[in-house]
């Protein structure tokens, strides 16, 4: 069954741009309000009101090492993201832009750069990285297409652990 329903279309006069600004929005997240949070490299997260206004939520992180990729919002409005720099890991970001790290490592090894973070309805945290090799995730991003060195973590109340591996490319 499709999301969507029969004769479902849009045409492209009905299409409105927004996010004029935006530097590499690699996640984008939609709030039932209407409000789009996205990725952005002048912060950590971009805020996108119905209003048009755009709101850039946290410093400019690549000082830092730093670089948002997938997005997650908490119950109590806290951004996660991905850090997808060389220090890898999961981070937050709240409102008032103070960024702190989350989850750095699991079983005492560092995470690698990580891709994506989501929250489940239990408000577990899922982590996936794709893969463990820094060179996968370097300027030139040499992305394997064999080998299985990405994996899939969690974070709840027993900590952060690995939950699936030998993935390739999370």
């Amino acid at each position: 069954m499709s999301a969507f329903p029969t004769g479902f279309t849009v045409s492209p006069d009905e299409l409105v741009q927004i996010g004029a600004t935006l530097r590499r929005p690699e996640s984008v997240l939609a709030t039932a309000s209407g409000d789009l949070f996205t990725c952005d490299l002048r912060g950590a997260v971009a805020h996108l009101a119905l209003d048009g206004r755009e709101t850039v939520i946290g410093p400019d992180l690549a000082p830092r090492g730093l670089k948002a990729n997938g997005i997650a919002l908490r119950r109590d409005g806290t951004l996660l993201f991905a850090n997808v720099g060389r220090e890898g890991g999961i981070w937050s970001v709240g409102r008032d832009g103070r960024v702190e790290p989350v989850v750095r490592e699991i079983d005492g090894v560092p995470l690698p750069s990580t891709n994506f973070v989501w929250i489940d309805d239990r408000d577990r945290v899922w982590i996936c990285v794709s893969a463990r090799d820094p060179a996968s995730h370097g300027p030139d991003y040499r992305f394997a297409t064999q080998g299985g060195e990405g994996f899939v973590a969690v974070l709840d109340d027993k900590g952060p652990r690995v939950v699936a591996e030998g993935l390739g490319w999370t």
